[in-house]
């Protein structure tokens, strides 16, 4: 497999999984500059790189530079001379120059939806139009077959209170919606997620008398910080008198559009 093939998987992993990155590509070289055109590496913000573009000071000072574009979030071109420091180079005595394109990976928004019915197969269609990414976490085995999902990168099965166990990490997901069968699975959704340190946005499908109900129950029973329950955007939609599921999805991804643009 060429390296190219793969930097562009470990990539498309990287923004799937949501992991901070740069990518490092040569744009151009001139004289005896070790990185060729294209050569490709992908950065993360703990300092640890895939692929290369070169080795060598180049690549020591490309990743320096690296590290001044995630505390910027800002992407940039550098000029690398590689040439003694006397001479305005960085110490090295190629004599070469090369032009350095440092991209930040998108952030794309990563959705998870706690519950399989009617709903969530509506808005797991209409997340992938709108180019995002979503996992859906389920506990009924009837309600997670692939076909019901074709586009989500995972379909996990288990319990609501083994959601941390079942997805990893699940402040990686920038929006979380609570669409389960009922108040109860919703609540312990929600009661997992925050003793799991979630602290993204977060919606749930209820009726008013349903939302008062479970809110209390959360900070009552459950004892979940008041900031974290009054977080929980409930009932969640926009309100355009959306009945069928489809039209319940629309609302639903209608809003969280809204706090990605707005």
């Amino acid at each position: 497999m060429s390296q190219s093939i793969e930097i562009f998987r470990e990539i498309m992993h990287a923004i799937e999984t949501g992991r901070n990155g740069v990518v490092a590509t040569v744009l151009r070289h001139r004289g005896s500059a070790p990185g060729k055109e294209f050569h490709k590496m992908l950065v993360f913000e703990d300092g640890t790189f895939l692929g290369t573009i070169g080795g060598g000071k180049m690549e020591a000072t490309v990743l320096e530079h690296c590290r001044e574009v995630f505390q910027t979030s800002e992407g940039k071109v550098v000029d690398v001379l590689i040439a003694e420091e006397e001479k305005g180079g960085i110490g090295g005595v190629c004599g070469g120059r090369a032009e350095v394109a440092l991209e930040l990976l998108p952030c794309v928004p990563r959705i998870l939806l706690c519950g399989g019915g009617h709903c969530s197969t509506e808005l797991g269609e209409l997340i992938h139009q709108l180019g995002y990414l979503h996992e859906v976490h389920e506990d009924r085995p009837e309600l997670v077959e692939a076909e019901r999902f074709p586009h989500a990168l995972k379909i996990h099965l288990g319990p609501p209170e083994d959601v941390p166990a079942t997805v990893g990490d699940v402040r990686r997901f920038s929006h979380v919606l609570l669409v389960s069968r009922g108040h109860a699975t919703d609540r312990v959704y929600a009661r997992t997620l925050a003793r799991a340190g979630y602290t993204g946005w977060m919606g749930m499908l209820a009726s008013q008398k349903k939302e008062r109900y479970v809110r209390k129950l959360w900070l009552e029973e459950d004892g979940l910080d008041p900031k974290f329950v009054a977080r929980v955007q409930a009932p969640v939609g926009l309100p355009i008198g959306a009945r069928s599921p489809a039209e319940i999805a629309v609302s639903i991804m209608a809003q969280i559009v809204e706090t990605i643009r707005g």
